[in-house]
């Protein structure tokens, strides 16, 4: 009987807390939805796209307040053939 009624607590807290992760999960992408997207932009490793048209058509669409922030990510450096690692270094930010 003790299994049981712990098994049964133990199956209502995961439930509440996989329902709680959905729930998050829904009401921001709702308010993602609502008031803006995300703009990605993906350009084949064989082919270069000049970093400043991409620039110039955030600027314009920002000065519309279209496009509010923007920041830039790289590809993981495991994605480049050619890649030879010289040195890594950590800028500590604090």
């Amino acid at each position: 009987m003790t299994a049981l009624i712990y098994s049964l607590a133990l199956g209502f807290l995961i439930f509440l807390s996989i329902s709680s992760r959905m729930q998050i999960s829904v009401s921001s992408n709702e308010q993602l939805k609502n008031k803006g997207s995300y703009f990605q932009v993906e350009v084949s490793p064989r082919k270069r796209m000049p970093v400043e048209s991409i620039e110039n058509f955030i600027r314009e669409n920002e000065s519309k307040n279209i496009i509010r922030s923007h920041s830039w990510t790289t590809a993981p450096i495991d994605n480049f053939e050619d890649a030879h690692i010289m040195s890594v270094t950590i800028d500590n930010m604090v």
